[in-house]
């Protein structure tokens, strides 16, 4: 089970930056990630289950 924090430091500890937008009263949370010009590219929806 993934939670939101958890890809959050995954991604930090992989050295990813990254930046979480989205709603979090939702079970949702998207990833923008730079690419290697520097443009934001979205990077994905992570369904997080809070059960």
């Amino acid at each position: 089970e993934t939670t939101i924090l958890e890809v959050f430091f995954m991604l930090i500890r992989n050295n990813v930056v990254a930046q979480f937008i989205g709603r979090f009263d939702h079970n949702e949370c998207a990833i923008v990630v730079p690419d290697k010009s520097g443009d934001y590219n979205f990077g994905g929806i992570f369904y997080v289950n809070r059960n």
